[in-house]
């Protein structure tokens, strides 16, 4: 029969094609609709630890530009002692490597930094228990795309943890969080941040809870309308930043590279493009190092003037200009300057 063919009787083609024959369409439209995931590498595993890898990092940073306005920084386990973080103390960014060559007298910004691990023991993955979700869900190969999803999550899809109010709701605290002191805040936001993570990773899909959790969704439903009715509000998303690794640079980063685990050696013999561009980087930062030593050596001289109490125009210049002002408080040169007094 030609395959234009229209006679043929419906009722003699099997139920089972056609059912199968939908699903598949269905299956095509959905991933139709599905975005372009933005993580697409996979760590390797290597002697129990899974590695962060250049390509794979650049790829969780672009996710966090993009999703998060924020960038993340490379850190070493046993220094930060947690697979990721979102730290919510402002550390030092730079806009711009394009800085490092300018006599702008102030290049940084301060930013609120998301952190991941070089390298994660498999082992604490495959023992690990989280408020719900269950991690052996987690493949092994993508335990960096979770942690970094993860810490996403915390920047996107929580409560805001400097915006507490007391509670007003009648003992809405005492039946859903009995501590007032924003220990079940942390515990919410940790189970949205893995939620958001595996949304990420693997949409459409229900999350498996682990066995043992209790009855977390029904807590997580009655803590988010107290908190709500409390008038707790979830963080706003910062605007997204511009992808190219040499702006909104961490300043570890510039001053003293990344740490990369030992284990990713193999891709870092032949490193990609953007990491290669960062040897421009820290070529800069070594003149801008030297050039900024000699500026503050300058200032330390005048500073050195004005504790004999011999400051000149150029000393009054700088402490108005806030750039040796912390050397002399206390001082009555201080006083002077705080004063506005003119030259003597």
């Amino acid at each position: 029969m030609a395959i234009h063919d229209s006679t043929v009787d419906a009722g003699t083609i099997d139920p089972a094609i056609i059912e199968s024959a939908d699903a598949a369409l269905y299956e095509i439209g959905a991933l139709a609709l599905t975005p372009k995931p933005l993580i697409t590498e996979r760590n390797p595993i290597r002697k129990g630890w899974a590695i962060l890898t250049p390509n794979l990092f650049r790829q969780i940073d672009i996710a966090a530009r993009t999703l998060a306005g924020k960038v993340f920084e490379v850190g070493r386990i046993d220094q930060m002692n947690c697979w990721g973080r979102m730290n919510v103390m402002a550390g030092g960014v730079l806009p711009d490597a394009a800085l490092l060559r300018s006599d702008k007298k102030s290049i940084y910004r301060d930013m609120g930094l998301l952190e991941i691990a070089a390298e994660i023991p498999i082992r604490e993955v495959a023992t690990g228990k989280r408020p719900e979700i269950d991690l052996h869900a987690i493949p092994f190969e993508r335990v960096m795309e979770y942690v970094g999803y993860h810490e996403i999550g915390h920047a996107t899809n929580n409560f805001d943890i400097w915006v507490r109010t007391p509670p007003t709701t009648p003992g809405g605290w005492a039946r859903a969080a009995p501590r007032q002191d924003g220990g079940q805040v942390h515990r919410l936001n940790e189970i949205l941040a893995d939620r958001y993570a595996w949304e990420k990773m693997f949409p459409g899909r229900a999350m498996p809870v682990r066995a043992g959790a209790g009855d977390v969704a029904d807590w997580v439903g009655e803590t988010i309308r107290v908190l709500e009715a409390d008038g707790e509000t979830m963080v706003k998303p910062r605007k997204p930043l511009d992808l190219d690794p040499l702006k909104w640079i961490p300043d570890d980063h510039v001053s003293k590279g990344f740490p990369w685990s030992k284990a990713a050696r193999p891709e870092l013999r032949n490193p990609p493009q953007w990491l290669i561009d960062f040897r421009r980087v820290w070529r800069d930062y070594a003149v801008c190092s030297r050039r900024r030593f000699k500026l503050h050596a300058l200032d330390m001289v005048e500073a050195w003037k004005a504790a004999a109490k011999k400051p000149t125009k150029k000393t009054r210049e700088l402490a108005r200009e806030g750039r040796i002002h912390w050397l002399l408080h206390g001082t009555p040169f201080d006083r002077t300057i705080t004063l506005g007094e003119g030259d003597e």
